[in-house]
């Protein structure tokens, strides 16, 4: 080999090791064909504050207002009772019990009801033989609730409603409570097992009150005296003057 065909080779061998030549082509990431994304990891999008809510938190969520209780109906506690307690506060299930120890409830049955606004009721179902019904009470809540869109019915406007029906009704008026049993088609039945589980209360009588003392008669007062002055007193009649006596008759002369 000659030095002119050695000199080309050496000097070529020279510039590759010193860096030469075009540099290879930069790497690229793979990417997902079916995405069409890369792998590359990439920082989060920053969240969004949520709309209404503090700007500098994002979990942050307006508050919801809680519809408000109906009010407390100021009723006095029924006089009449069930199950040895008064209707205002006797619970469900001690009237069903009493309706089971007579032979109205089967295996299973349960009680049912709840408060809406400023009313709660409970009810539940009774059979004996083919007869069959339910028994319902509504009442004052001794805890209202909020009334929403729909509520309990009132008992003095259930009264007529449940009676047209003809179910056998008690309603305490004076303590807002009414007891309803409903019997299909034996309304003597339906009377019957309503006074067997509500011992009703007989109305007190009215008390009459007290006849008044007649008052004492006033005494005639004396007719005041007219005027700036008092009258003058009536002067008295003077005595009549006496007659003068007839002179005697002259004798006749001779």
């Amino acid at each position: 080999m000659t030095i002119r065909t050695v000199l080309p080779f050496l000097f070529s061998a020279v510039f590759v090791a010193c860096g030469g030549g075009a540099p290879p082509p930069a790497e690229t990431p793979p990417t997902d064909p079916a995405q069409g994304k890369s792998d590359m990891p990439t920082e989060p999008a920053a969240e969004k504050p949520a709309e209404g809510g503090d700007k500098g938190d994002p979990a942050a969520k307006p508050e919801e207002k809680k519809a408000e209780p109906a009010p407390k109906l100021d009723k006095p506690k029924s006089a009449s009772t069930a199950a040895g307690k008064s209707l205002s506060e006797v619970e469900g299930t001690a009237v069903l019990d009493e309706a089971k120890k007579l032979g109205w409830i089967k295996d299973g049955t349960a009680v049912g009801g709840g408060t809406i606004g400023s009313y709660e009721q409970f009810k539940f179902d009774i059979e004996k033989g083919k007869l069959k019904g339910f028994v319902e009470v509504v009442r004052p809540a001794a805890t209202p609730t909020a009334a929403g869109s729909g509520g309990l019915v009132p008992p003095a406007e259930l009264k007529g409603t449940r009676e047209k029906e003809g179910a056998a009704v008690h309603h305490d008026e004076a303590a807002d409570v009414i007891v309803i049993v409903s019997i299909e088609g034996k309304n003597a039945d339906a009377k019957k097992l309503l006074g067997q589980l509500v011992k009703i209360a007989k109305a007190a009588p009215a008390k009459a009150e007290p006849a008044k003392k007649a008052e004492p008669a006033k005494k005639a007062e004396p007719a005041k005296p007219t005027g700036d002055k008092a009258a003058t007193p009536a002067t008295p009649a003077k005595p009549a003057t006496p007659a003068t006596p007839a002179k005697p008759a002259t004798p006749a002369k001779k």
